[in-house]
């Protein structure tokens, strides 16, 4: 692969995700978002290659970890639907947040998405 084309794959990435049939259903994933998400993965991915390192071993960079899940559950449809996005992904960062997040930003986000729940569960604290 020459670097034109090696250069050309977050551009890529980011034209299939928001040329997605899919993408009408989530309006919530706008081009800043997916632009913001995709170059910090790659970025990972990118620093990865060029050291020499697997992949795999990147995955246990936290920040791109974090990057890849935020990415999964913006472009997965129906979370609520699929466990294994749950599991992996919002589960990991829920629990992520509750260790850096505030009280009051905890609360100001339960309100922001309680239309989201699917399941009516309360959450945390209510």
């Amino acid at each position: 692969m020459t670097r034109r084309g090696f250069d050309s794959i977050p551009h890529k990435v980011k034209d299939m995700i928001l040329g997605s049939p899919l993408q009408a259903d989530r309006p919530h994933v706008t081009e800043a978002v997916v632009a913001l998400i995709v170059d910090k993965a790659w970025q990972g991915f990118q620093a990865a290659a060029f050291a020499g390192a697997p992949l795999l071993d990147l995955i246990s960079n936290e920040e791109a970890l974090r990057a890849l899940r935020i990415l999964a559950v913006f472009i997965c449809p129906a979370p609520a639907q699929h466990p294994a996005v749950r599991q992996h992904a919002l589960k990991p960062l829920g629990e992520d947040a509750t260790k850096i997040l505030t009280d009051q930003t905890k609360t100001r986000l339960a309100d922001l998405f309680t239309d989201w729940r699917s399941d009516g569960a309360a959450l945390p604290g209510e």
